[in-house]
C-alpha cells in the first residue's frame, strides 16, 4: 500500500485533509495513530510566516511523531510563498502545499485560495518559485473550479506539475459549492488523466467503501479524508483494512480521554478546554440521549467543568458493547 510522492515513501494512501481550526497537532498525532498515512497542517497565511507572527508559526508546531508532515501555505503572491516555503521546511516541513481551494470569502478577496483558480498561470509561477527555494516535494490543493462553468482543474493540474508540483490534491466541488451538494469525482478521473503525477483524490470519504469506490473510478492514487474524520479518527483504519472495524465502548472512551490529554498538552487548559466543545460535540454523534449532555459541552471551561461530563458519557457509552459512529 506504500505510495512515494517525490522522493518521500509514505506508508498508506489515506491521508488527512488540512482543515482550519481542526488540523492542529492533537489531531494529526491522533489520526496518525489510528493509521493515516500522510497529514496536513491546516492552511497556514504565507505573510504572517513570513513576518514571524507568533499564531501563524504556532500553526506549524509538530514533534517526532508528526511525520511526514505537509505544511500547507495560502496566499497568492509569489514573492511571498517562496520565502514562507523556505520558513516551512527549515521548520521540519516533509512537503510544502499551496492552498488552491479554500472557498472562505475573505480569501478569495484578496485572489487567494481558490481564487487562485482563476488565474492558472500565476499558480504555475508559484510552484516554479517555491520549487526554487525547497529541497522538499511541492504539492497543490486545488478545486474542480471557481465556478461550475469555469471546470478548469484538469488545466490547472497541468500548469503545476509544468511548474514542477510533484502531486495534486483534488476536491471535486467548485468554489461557489463550498461543501454543498456532492463532490464530482469525475472531474478527479479527468485530472488523473491529465498529469503524470501522483493524484488525491478529496470530496465525501466518510467509509472504507467510500475510499476505495473513488480510488476505482477516477483512478487517484491516495484518498484524503477531511470532514469525515471528525470525532470519528478510527475511520483510517478501517480504511487500511479495506472493511469496517467496530469501534468498542472502551476504544471510544479511551480516544475521547487521549484527544482530551493531548489538547491540554498542547493549548493549556482553558484553551484547550474552549476549542474541545465543538471536538467533543463530534464525539458523541450518533449517540442516543446526548442533548443535555451537548449543552453542558457547549459551556466548557475548564477540566473540573469537564470530568462530571466525562463521567456521564463514559457511562452512556459502557452500556454499548460497540459504538455506532
Amino acid at each position: 500500500m506504500e505510495i512515494s510522492i517525490g522522493n518521500v515513501k509514505i506508508k498508506n494512501p489515506f491521508f488527512a485533509a488540512p482543515l482550519c481550526a481542526v488540523s492542529d497537532l492533537p489531531y494529526r498525532l491522533l489520526v496518525r495513530e489510528h493509521g493515516c498515512g500522510l497529514a496536513w497542517t491546516e492552511m497556514t497565511m504565507a505573510r504572517g510566516l513570513v513576518e514571524g507572527n507568533k499564531k501563524t508559526v504556532d500553526y506549524f508546531r509538530s514533534c517526532d511523531a508528526d511525520k511526514p508532515l505537509v505544511m500547507q501555505l495560502g496566499g497568492g503572491e509569489p514573492d511571498i510563498m517562496g520565502p514562507a516555503a523556505e520558513i516551512a521546511e527549515q521548520m521540519g516541513a516533509d512537503f510544502i502545499d499551496v492552498n488552491c481551494g479554500c472557498p472562505v470569502p475573505k480569501m478569495i478577496k484578496r485572489d487567494y485560495g481558490a481564487g487562485l483558480l482563476k488565474n492558472p498561470p500565476l499558480i504555475g509561477q508559484i510552484v516554479r518559485d517555491i520549487r526554487k527555494r525547497v529541497r522538499v516535494p511541492v504539492m497543490v490543493k486545488i478545486r474542480a473550479g471557481f465556478t461550475k462553468t469555469s471546470a478548469n482543474a484538469a488545466e490547472v493540474a497541468k500548469i503545476a506539475e509544468d511548474a514542477g508540483a510533484h502531486a495534486i490534491t483534488v476536491h471535486g466541488r467548485f468554489r461557489d459549492e463550498f461543501f454543498k451538494g456532492h463532490s464530482n469525482w469525475e472531474i478527479i478521473g479527468e485530472v488523473k488523466k491529465a498529469v503524470s503525477i501522483p493524484v488525491i483524490g478529496n470530496g465525501d470519504i466518510v467509509s472504507h467503501e467510500d475510499a476505495q469506490r473513488m480510488m476505482n473510478e477516477t483512478g487517484c492514487d491516495a484518498v484524503m479524508v477531511g470532514r469525515g474524520t471528525f470525532g470519528r479518527p478510527w475511520i483510517f483504519r478501517d480504511l487500511v483494512h479495506q472493511r469496517h472495524v467496530p469501534v468498542t465502548s472502551q476504544e471510544w472512551i479511551d480516544t475521547v480521554a487521549r484527544h482530551v490529554s493531548l489538547m491540554i498538552d498542547h493549548y493549556g487548559e482553558r484553551v484547550a478546554f474552549l476549542k474541545l466543545r465543538s471536538i467533543l460535540c463530534y464525539y458523541t454523534k450518533g449517540l442516543k440521549n446526548v442533548r443535555e449532555i451537548r449543552k453542558k459541552i457547549s459551556k466548557l471551561e475548564s477540566f473540573e467543568d469537564y470530568v462530571p461530563i466525562r463521567d456521564e458519557l463514559n457511562e452512556l457509552v459502557s452500556r454499548c458493547e460497540t459504538v455506532s459512529v
